[in-house]
């Protein structure tokens, strides 16, 4: 599953939580980033679209 598929899932409160995984942070550095990132700067963006997803939780009922 794309990344921005899984998280439009999350957004939409098909997930909980969503899992943050080896094999997500891989789908991501694949699907966002050309190889000529730098680690510091996948690091970076990868933690910014973690606390976005954060942001989005849906309260459990």
């Amino acid at each position: 599953m794309p990344w921005t598929t899984a998280r439009d899932a999350h957004r939409a409160g098909l997930l909980w939580p969503l899992r943050i995984t080896h094999e997500t942070l891989a789908a991501h550095i694949y699907l966002v980033h050309p190889p000529s990132f730098g680690e510091d700067a996948v690091a970076a963006s990868f933690a910014a679209l973690v606390a976005e997803v954060q942001d989005t939780r849906v309260p459990r009922a």
